[in-house]
């Protein structure tokens, strides 16, 4: 089922494999970014979603602005998603350099800043589309 479809992102949810996919398709700008980050987020918490995958393939960088926007918006919305609803997160990266070190550092921080809470959160980094949602669809939630 698809719920946005636009100019930089395709968000869908497959409610049979409780899959929410996000296919970055282009750079975006910060505003826009950071509203479809809140609107999934919002959308997330109100459906059965247990596995995520994210495409970041074709988005060539996330400012610094935005990662650290992302991390603390994260602590409100992550902790209750993470333990409620998505418990693994598949994520393709962008061939970019900067893009692969920001994602990761991200995720080292979101880590760390949820590490006493129960988010029992399992991340693998892919480099295609296809062996990403087969380790999804293995994974036994």
């Amino acid at each position: 089922m698809t719920i946005l479809d636009n100019e930089y992102v395709l968000i869908e949810h497959d409610p049979v494999h409780r899959i929410y996919t996000t296919v970055w398709k282009k750079y975006t700008p910060s505003s826009m970014y950071r509203q479809i980050i809140l609107s999934r987020m919002e959308d997330i918490a109100g459906r059965q979603v247990g596995k995520e995958l994210t495409d970041l393939t074709l988005l060539p960088t996330i400012s610094q602005e935005d990662a650290h926007w992302t991390l603390e918006i994260s602590q409100i919305y992550y902790s209750r998603i993470c333990r409620d609803h998505i418990h693994t997160c598949a994520i393709i990266l962008a061939d970019g350099t900067f893009t692969r070190l920001a994602i990761h550092n991200m995720m080292e921080e979101f880590r760390h800043t949820f590490k006493d809470m129960d988010t029992r959160l399992i991340t693998r980094y892919f480099s295609d589309v296809p062996q990403a949602k087969q380790w999804l669809m293995n994974h036994v939630l």
